[in-house]
């Protein structure tokens, strides 16, 4: 019998019911999302968190599964993996710089690496030269701005902020940017790491990303960086949610420390 409920993919109750299973069998090694979409948010405050302490394993998505992501850190101190899902990527077919970062995560999620960025056609094109060091952490900018407000968003006092986005016009990119400016997140955060904007609308296209993304970001005197390859095109590299990087801006690398704050 389904368990559809509407666009969800059942009840509230029967999927944090899912999530709380998953986590307490411990013949389960890792939660891979089957996709996005929406619905994780509403999860949030029915999550037993003692539970997610307790049988700490990896989670591992992106997009709408950000809400989980910053939530784990925030009320379970839990890192979790940002990279690929099952009826996304691997059901489509990964290429093979994807799948090998995705199975490199999984053996050991605490690896070093590092990644120089090249342009992309999804690169906005944004590059404030400097160096910053300290937690990667973020996601979907409509899924995190949304979190801004509650307790299921983590302390991003000296972190490297992390965004991505697919399908919103650039107005819309510039309000939720907005409302992490008014938050006062942006005043805490070492540096910035954006990853795929990926079709955004050409109606109301009236400034580029690269242009809002300044607006927001020049004045802050940190090191940003455009053109990570993760988050909604390919390749999509899996990384460590909470992990210490090190932001290059200058030079367009970033190093993964193996670490974690």
């Amino acid at each position: 019998m389904s368990v559809e409920h509407g666009y969800l993919a059942g009840n509230d109750e029967q999927r944090v019911e899912a999530l709380h299973t998953m986590f307490a069998d411990k013949g389960v090694d890792a939660v891979i999302c089957l996709r996005g979409g929406y619905g994780s948010a509403r999860l949030l405050d029915k999550v037993d968190f003692k539970i997610i302490r307790k049988n700490a394993k990896l989670l591992v998505g992106y997009s709408d599964i950000t809400a989980l992501h910053m939530a784990f850190l925030a009320q379970a101190d839990l890192p979790s993996l940002h990279g690929p899902m099952v009826a996304v990527e691997c059901a489509k077919g990964m290429d093979q710089e994807t799948e090998r970062s995705l199975f490199r995560s999984l053996r050991n999620p605490y690896r070093k690496f590092s990644v120089r960025i090249s342009a992309q056609g999804s690169d906005p094109g944004v590059h404030f030269s400097g160096i910053a060091t300290g937690p990667l952490m973020g996601g979907n900018l409509a899924v995190l701005s949304s979190l801004v407000g509650t307790d299921y968003l983590p302390d991003f006092d000296g972190a490297i902020l992390f965004l991505e986005e697919t399908g919103e016009p650039v107005y819309r990119i510039d309000r939720m940017l907005n409302q992490l400016r008014l938050s006062g997140l942006l005043e805490r955060i070492r540096g910035v790491l954006l990853g795929y904007f990926s079709d955004i609308p050409k109606q109301h296209q009236d400034r580029s990303l690269a242009e809002v993304f300044s607006d927001y970001f020049a004045s802050l005197n940190i090191p940003v960086l455009s053109g990570f390859p993760s988050g909604h095109s390919l390749p999509n590299l899996t990384w460590l949610q909470g992990g210490i990087v090190r932001l290059n801006a200058s030079r367009k690398v970033v190093s993964f420390t193996g670490n974690v704050a």
